[in-house]
């Protein structure tokens, strides 16, 4: 197994060579099991199938009972994983943090796997630029500009495949 090597924030290591990849090490196997359990189910494009069931299964209301099987079989089906041999879990509802570790023996020896803040810490959205915005500027993904105004489908009337016709108005100039 070849792993490109993350750093501490997960990003992508280059420029050492072959020092930028686990190959055939437990420390591999358990970065994979990381990716796979921050990956939040339906985020990959390519496979909405993918991922781990956060909203629903770990860190929804009444899921005492499904979250560290959730978290356990993600990590048992991760490529490399022989076997978890101690797991555990903590949940502060004070700080409403849940973190999880366990000893996994992989194909290439064993390792620990600590998953602290999961699925991940969420960062603080920024304050808004004027007292009269209701949301930041960067909260949606759109910096600036005139707020688009929709006009709601009216349901009672099938779907159209002769439109003609279609413009966008109340656009600021400038913005896109």
């Amino acid at each position: 197994m070849r792993y490109r090597r993350l750093d501490e924030n997960g990003d992508m290591t280059f420029g050492q060579g072959q020092g930028n990849f686990f190959i055939n090490q437990p420390e591999g196997v358990a970065q994979l099991a990381l990716t796979r359990l921050r990956l939040d189910l339906g985020a990959w494009f390519y496979d909405t199938s993918d991922g781990t069931a956060w909203k629903t299964e770990v860190l929804g209301e009444r899921t005492q009972q499904t979250r560290d099987i959730v978290v356990i079989d993600r990590v048992r089906e991760t490529e490399g994983v022989a076997q978890i041999d101690s797991y555990g879990a903590r949940f502060d509802p004070n700080e409403r943090t849940w973190d999880a570790a366990m000893q996994i023996t992989t194909v290439y020896g064993p390792i620990a796997v600590v998953a602290p803040k999961l699925p991940g810490a969420v960062p603080p959205l920024p304050a808004p630029e004027t007292p009269d915005q209701l949301f930041p500027a960067t909260e949606l993904g759109v910096l600036g500009g005139t707020p688009l105004t929709m006009t709601p489908a009216n349901l009672t009337v099938g779907p159209a495949s002769n439109v003609t016709e279609f413009s966008i108005s109340n656009l600021a100039a400038g913005s896109w």
